[in-house]
């Protein structure tokens, strides 16, 4: 697609391509592309991006930082076969 835009425009500006279906799943790193400022608090950056856009957040997204942890248990590795098991039970 880049390339295609690129020989339909002739526009030769440094670009980011990203193979993700949005810029909020790298909220920090394309906030900090586009304004050379750095975000440290990726949640923050959510928002910040969201207001530089001015597009709103996927719902997934959206009020992240004050949503319910539904999940807590860490598995380690060599327990992983039996825990799905156990779930799927």
């Amino acid at each position: 697609a880049a390339e295609k835009y690129i020989k339909e425009t002739g526009d030769n500006t440094t670009m980011v391509v990203a193979s993700t279906a949005s810029p909020f799943k790298f909220a920090s790193d394309v906030y900090t592309s586009i304004t050379k400022e750095n975000v440290s608090d990726g949640l923050a950056a959510l928002d910040m991006l969201s207001d530089l856009a001015d597009v709103e957040l996927p719902y997934p997204l959206k009020d992240i930082a004050t949503r319910k942890v539904i999940f807590t248990e860490v598995i380690d590795v060599c327990d992983m076969t039996d825990k799905v098991l156990e779930f799927a039970n």
